[in-house]
């Protein structure tokens, strides 16, 4: 899928990944989510061959390169399209899912739509040049409206 949409492009090159366009603390953070939970069964009867697949599918399959994905190893390197994140600094963090409810308050009150189709269509419109402005302008609206909805949470 990921690899059909860079070759929808005129130049695969031009598709690649960004971060929300906020910083806390003056960096720019981008939240990472696993692809499949996985876990052996406390009740399982086959406990060992269960292991033994995570371990294979972990360590050996290439899913995550496969899919351009992080691995779950620690120690892996970030996939190639992520290379731009880390020459700009960009931490990863993990979505502390207690807190996405607090993340759809601000997102609702902020009303920047991160969860709905129109905020991702307007930044894809203004990338290719369909609605008018700037990115830069853009972001620093969606930046100031979050920081706003934030605060007056208290968040």
């Amino acid at each position: 899928m990921r690899d059909a949409a860079k070759q929808a492009g005129t130049d695969p090159a031009d598709i690649g990944f960004m971060p929300f366009p906020v910083q806390r603390d003056g960096v720019f953070c981008a939240v990472t989510s696993p692809d499949y939970l996985q876990a052996v069964n406390v009740n399982s009867d086959h406990k060992e061959a269960a292991r033994a697949w995570i371990d294979w599918f972990t360590d050996k399959s290439g899913y995550a390169a496969a899919n351009l994905a992080l691995s779950p190893l620690k120690d892996a390197p970030l996939p190639d399209i992520l290379e731009p994140y880390e020459a700009k600094g960009v931490k990863l963090i993990d979505l502390d899912d207690t807190k996405g409810a607090e993340v759809k308050s601000i997102d609702n009150q902020s009303e920047v739509g991160i969860y709905k189709p129109d905020y991702r269509q307007e930044l894809v419109d203004l990338a290719r040049g369909a609605r008018k402005g700037g990115l830069d302008d853009y972001l620093g609206d969606l930046g100031k409206r979050w920081a706003q909805a934030r605060n007056s949470l208290g968040s």
